[in-house]
């Protein structure tokens, strides 16, 4: 009997084991699920330039792929959605790959949506208007936005000490950081309303605290990078952090844009947070931004300024001296489009366009940075999702000695599906 009794338990015991792990195996995760129904698009953006041999790209003619970006959208709810966005691209000399968002977004109801993962900070008119190529008037985009892409890179360029500490452009219109948004618009009355958009995120860090260019010049990724080994080669924006902090202070970054009626808004922005790893100094950024669109004509404006508190020794000459100082960049662009022609049966439509633009990236300093532009150009979209466009762009540096020999011309061709 005894026998038989420990039989049972050991036949027990086994039958038990597999039920439980079928179970186990019958819970194993999956990742995802058919009733997401996940979208796929994409677009890429051809260039060509030619510029004097002081202005872009050394003067050099080129053809390239400046980027080709992948976005995979999915809803897991009505009213939860999942973006992850990849770029993929080339800046002269090397490659790259980013991941631009990676976020949920979740309307919480009508007036409020909240953002939890990485995505572009809100400050200014948006990444619609200035960072993705197919919605661009123009191909270049203003100078407070890509100045440093537009300067020579040449190892012994003559920068001046602010230069080392940050760079000579903004953030703003692709800066890309981890945190929390939250958004969305409130109704006044009839066709008023008022937009918000508001983030806590990392923030920015400073310029030395970068490994990338410091790796193009020694070629050697262990070495800790000088002061004076700060982002010269590579024009890419180093001080966004984006996937991590180098101190526990966090950004705040925010949006309030008013809308009396149905094409025209009105922009405030505005962010601030440390910036080093000792928490010792504070960055703050100011923009004002406006929108008409009236029938064929759209204009759009927008000014930006940014305070940097750092070293006074360090702004100067490049030695510490332990007083706390600060340097400002300021900013502004106009620019006019119209429509000339719309709906033709091989012509989609044909835009007009005209930019000024000017930035003095140290207030304090008149020095040849200090730079005004007008530029001139057509956007030709024979399709939908397709779109041509060159431009002319007329430079000038107010405060220099002589007149640089920088102007050039632009193409692109961008297409998206």
């Amino acid at each position: 009997m005894g026998r038989i009794r420990g039989n049972y338990l050991i036949c027990s015991l086994v039958v038990l084991f597999l039920v439980v792990s079928q179970a186990v195996a019958q819970e194993k995760p999956v990742y995802g699920f058919p009733e997401a129904f996940p979208e796929v698009h994409a677009f890429f953006d051809w260039q060509g330039k030619d510029f004097q041999e002081e202005g872009y790209a050394e003067g050099r003619a080129d053809f390239t792929i400046w980027n080709l970006y992948l976005m995979f959208n999915s809803a897991i709810r009505e009213n939860v959605n999942t973006v992850i966005e990849l770029e993929a691209g080339q800046r002269d000399f090397y490659k790259y790959l980013n991941f631009v968002q990676t976020k949920i977004d979740w309307k919480l109801n009508r007036y409020a949506n909240l953002a939890i993962g990485k995505f572009f900070v809100p400050f200014g008119p948006g990444a619609e208007v200035n960072y993705y190529a197919p919605f661009r008037k123009l191909i270049s985009r203003p100078y407070i936005y890509s100045l440093r892409e537009q300067l020579p890179r040449e190892e012994d360029l003559n920068r001046p000490k602010y230069w080392n500490l940050f760079p000579l452009t903004l953030p703003a219109n692709n800066w890309r950081d981890v945190g929390v948004g939250f958004k969305g618009e409130v109704p006044v009355k009839e066709k008023m309303k008022v937009k918000y958009d508001l983030a806590l995120v990392n923030g920015l860090k400073q310029e030395t605290d970068c490994f990338h260019c410091h790796a193009h010049r020694h070629e050697n990724m262990t070495a800790v990078p000088a002061p004076e080994d700060s982002c010269l080669l590579c024009h890419a924006p180093h001080h966004r952090q984006e996937n991590w902090d180098n101190n526990s202070d966090k950004t705040i970054a925010g949006r309030v844009g008013f809308s009396p009626k149905e094409g025209i808004e009105l922009g405030l922005s505005y962010a601030t947070g440390k910036y080093d790893k000792e928490e010792k100094y504070g960055i703050n950024l100011l923009g004002i931004d406006g929108q008409i669109n009236i029938g064929k004509l759209s204009i759009l404006g927008e000014y930006a300024s940014r305070k940097v508190e750092a070293d006074k020794g360090t702004l100067a000459t490049g030695t510490s001296t332990g007083e706390k100082g600060s340097f400002t960049l300021e900013g502004y662009y106009i620019r006019a489009a119209y429509r000339i022609i719309e709906g033709w049966k091989h012509l989609d439509y044909l835009d007009a366009v005209v930019r000024y633009d000017a930035i003095d990236p140290n207030t304090d300093k008149d020095d040849d940075l200090d730079r005004n532009r007008i530029t001139v150009g057509l956007a030709l979209s024979p399709y939908k999702h397709m779109l041509f466009k060159v431009e002319y762009q007329m430079v000038r540096e107010p405060n220099a000695a002589t007149e640089k020999e920088n102007d050039g011309y632009m193409l692109s061709l961008s297409a998206a599906f």
